[in-house]
């Protein structure tokens, strides 16, 4: 009976899996400004694309490419999802993103958005580090949403944003750990009958 109580408390009740990422790293070549960035419209304004180290500016993790949400025609714009994710009832979706002050000087505001949700960020000051935000959404109906990230400002320095992903957490059990399970009830059972 030990045996199966171990292995039963080793099941997670959600199991997740990613379904949006993007760090960015690949989106484009070199730094740019005013850039249009694959997956993503930019809307209200204008952004630039940072390769890391370009301006001075560091991406997450010292390396690859990352978002100015401030672009450089004094328009902050704002960064949304080209295709909405379709959200089902009763399931979890996790956004997480990754934001870092602008690295120059001043403070800054963010608005993020996902199902529903929002998460503001103000006064976001210039040496504030990467740091990782979530937004959780348990969707009532089945839906669809987008992503948007909207930056307040239009002074070219703009909070920076790196490593976007959303998770769907179902409750399905994957086919591993109904093996589990599985191999954890006929062990009992044959424990029993001994």
């Amino acid at each position: 009976m030990k045996f199966l109580a171990i292995i039963t408390m080793s099941i997670a009740p959600c199991f997740g899996s990613i379904i949006f990422s993007d760090n960015f790293d690949a989106s484009l070549g070199a730094t740019q400004l005013n850039a249009d960035i694959p997956g993503w419209n930019e809307v209200n304004g204008t952004i630039d694309y940072i390769r890391n180290g370009a301006f001075g500016l560091a991406c997450l993790g010292g390396a690859g490419g990352c978002i100015d949400l401030d672009g450089s025609t004094t328009d902050a714009g704002d960064l949304v999802s080209t295709t909405p994710f379709n959200l089902l009832a009763g399931n979890t979706y996790v956004l997480t993103y990754w934001i870092s002050g602008n690295q120059r000087s001043g403070t800054d505001t963010l608005t993020v958005s996902f199902g529903g949700q929002t998460n503001t960020h103000t006064a976001i000051a210039s040496s504030d580090p990467f740091t990782q935000f979530s937004i959780t959404v348990t969707p009532l109906a089945n839906t669809s949403s987008g992503i948007s990230f909207s930056h307040a400002g239009g002074d070219n320095l703009g909070i920076m944003l790196d490593s976007v992903e959303l998770d769907e957490q179902t409750g399905i059990p994957e086919p591993a750990t109904m093996a589990m399970l599985a191999a954890g009830l006929a062990a009992t059972a044959l424990l029993r009958r001994r």
